[in-house]
């Protein structure tokens, strides 16, 4: 698949844009280390210059790695001279949700919990406007691709896109029974969420490694609650998954220092819960969220931390992947967990390492 686009900055300076899968990806990695700039080559052996010496060189050879492992094209941004502005991760998928306000276009897909805005102002609207209205309709595939908080592309995507989104099981949903989970004192309960932090990303340079980006709260959420269900039952702990879902055409919107515009948005969110034992041998859940709380807490505080109006609590059994169904190992996990390590990478290239002072403390 190959896309070739003339894309204009706010500048109005005229760029190139290539969304296409990149085909000698492999040999990245040896003309990094010989300090030269590499040529990138697509499937249909067009080319671009990915400068050695750009500042954002090594964590775009991460970006392209990753996409390529994955079976997934990149959204690459050049200059007239064919070199390498910016790389784009574009995520595909069946769309979830679609609602039109004198904005633009609030949209989801089935698969992610991020809320996209297409606003009427962004060049190109009515075309893009015009495949989401067609994917909703044909219930198919589209690909998109943000920057800056905004989308700057949507088109049709037909081929093969794998992804570590989902689980590789297709299994259905896992029932929530709190008997099965693992009753532990209120003292165990903090202590199990510092636990949890231990591997929690905390530096620059976090692809590729096994930390846990909660600093990511935009994303990811289902690929950090599974990690941590794992990791809590090498504590000899089961938990439990606690989701919270975005009803009557509202989102789910949460205050947090831990993104660069204070907020995020979400049609979904999820988190692992725990069973704790009272003194008067009565038990009550607590939800363990390091990307959204600095604490253990109940699933009413939890909710209305992101609850603007409708939302809806579920429950699951911990091995429940996605929000409808799916199974993953702990190692598929860990794999497409790597998408919110490059976009933490990418953040504090781009603003510093979270959290931001200016948003103030999350709960």
């Amino acid at each position: 698949m190959l896309f070739i686009y003339i894309w204009f900055d706010k500048n109005q300076n005229m760029m190139n844009t290539i969304l296409s899968k990149i085909s000698n990806y492999k040999l990245l990695a040896g003309e990094e280390a010989s300090g030269k700039p590499a040529i990138l080559k697509f499937d249909d052996h067009n080319t671009a210059v990915l400068p050695a010496n750009h500042p954002y060189a090594g964590l775009w050879r991460e970006t392209i790695a990753y996409l390529c492992e994955n079976n997934r094209p990149a959204y690459v941004i050049t200059d007239d001279n064919g070199l390498v502005e910016k790389v784009l991760m574009p995520v595909g998928g069946t769309i979830y949700a679609l609602h039109h306000n004198s904005e633009g276009t609030v949209f989801s897909l089935s698969d992610r919990p991020e809320v996209y805005n297409l606003e009427r102002t962004q060049q190109g609207f009515d075309g893009m406007l015009a495949v989401l209205n067609n994917a909703k309709e044909h219930d198919t595939r589209i690909l998109i691709t943000v920057s800056d908080g905004g989308v700057i592309d949507i088109c049709p995507l037909e081929e093969s896109y794998g992804s570590m989104l989902s689980g590789e099981n297709p299994e259905g949903p896992v029932p929530f029974d709190i008997k099965v989970l693992t009753p532990i004192s209120l003292e165990r309960t903090n202590s199990l969420f510092k636990e949890m932090l231990l591997p929690n990303c905390t530096t620059t340079h976090s692809s590729g490694t096994s930390c846990i980006p909660f600093r990511v709260p935009s994303g990811g959420c289902w690929i950090r609650a599974h990690i941590m269900c794992y990791l809590m039952q090498d504590y000899d702990i089961v938990p439990g998954k606690i989701w919270c879902f975005s009803r009557n055409k509202t989102t789910l919107k949460a205050w947090t220092d831990n993104d660069w515009n204070c907020c995020v948005s979400w049609q979904f969110h999820v988190a692992p819960i725990v069973r704790v034992r009272q003194p008067d041998g009565t038990d009550t859940l607590m939800v363990i969220d390091p990307s959204l709380c600095s604490r253990p807490v109940s699933p009413e505080s939890w909710q209305q931390l992101m609850d603007r109006g409708g939302s809806e609590l579920l429950y699951s059994g911990w091995q429940q992947y996605d929000r409808f169904s799916g199974r993953a190992t702990l190692e598929q996990a860990q794999k497409a967990m790597n998408e919110s390590r490059i976009l933490l990478d990418t953040t504090c290239k781009d603003h510093g390492m979270p959290p931001y002072q200016k948003c103030g403390r999350n709960a």
